[in-house]
């Protein structure tokens, strides 16, 4: 009898850890967000960025003035942000947070919506 309980427990500890597995490797950018409220952000996006490990989107909107840049997940729009990629746009989504292996919890733009800015020649 003791070895039918040493093989239930054995098969419960499995069964506990691929759950386990199963919730860490959700895959896409929803895996370790928090959303927030949408907005509208202006600026040049431009493509090209790379992190640590490959811990980047590829994507940033450089914003004018004060404001910081921001990393940006155009993952929803990728033909229309290659077409205007070094331009001036206004884009519009909701930033969010991933946690990265080695740069930590960083904030992202994930844009939802993007066209020509005025005033940017496009």
């Amino acid at each position: 009898m003791p070895t039918t309980t040493r093989r239930t427990l054995i098969l419960v500890g499995l069964a506990a850890l691929g759950v386990l597995a199963a919730a860490g490797c959700r895959e896409g950018s929803a895996a370790g967000e928090q959303p927030g409220e949408t907005m509208v952000a202006t600026g040049v996006l431009k493509s090209g960025f790379v992190g640590i490990g490959g811990e980047h989107t590829g994507w940033m909107l450089k914003r004018d003035g004060k404001e910081p840049d921001l990393e940006a997940d155009v993952s929803a729009v990728l033909a229309r942000a290659k077409e205007l990629d070094g331009t001036r746009v206004r884009a519009s989504g909701a930033m969010y947070e991933k946690a990265y292996v080695e740069r930590g919890t960083v904030q992202i733009f994930r844009i939802e919506a993007l066209q020509p800015a005025p005033g940017s020649g496009s």
